[in-house]
């Protein structure tokens, strides 16, 4: 499944608690309805049960793609640093040869002064 798609749509899931009727009230549970996770990821033999081994694989592969994101969009920032450090020495460049250029002497000889 596309990384994005996966992640999209665990985003989307909502999660409950709840409790094994044959537990004791106090003990809770965290998780998706299974009707939901099957309707989202098309996995498991059917809408009442979520196998671990599904639970386990979409959850491995949310933290696969979330932490490739996350190195995606670090490195972009990194990127995006190095740009603005790069454009800003450019500015710096072109305001230095602008005042350079203001005092190169005129026609009439006197040149001018910024």
């Amino acid at each position: 499944m596309d990384g994005r798609l996966l992640l999209a749509r665990l985003a989307e899931l909502l999660l409950f608690t709840w409790n094994y009727r044959a537990q004791n009230p106090a003990i809770r549970h965290l998780g998706p309805m299974a009707q939901d996770f099957r309707a989202a990821f098309s996995l498991g033999e059917d809408e009442k049960h979520i196998s671990t081994v599904d639970a386990d694989g979409v959850a491995v592969d949310a933290i696969g793609n979330a932490t490739l994101g996350d190195v995606y969009f670090g490195r972009r920032e990194e990127i995006f640093r190095q740009r603005k450090e790069q454009n800003q020495a450019t500015l710096d460049r072109l305001s230095q040869a602008n005042l350079a250029w203001a005092r190169y002497p005129t026609r009439d000889g006197l040149g001018t002064e910024l």
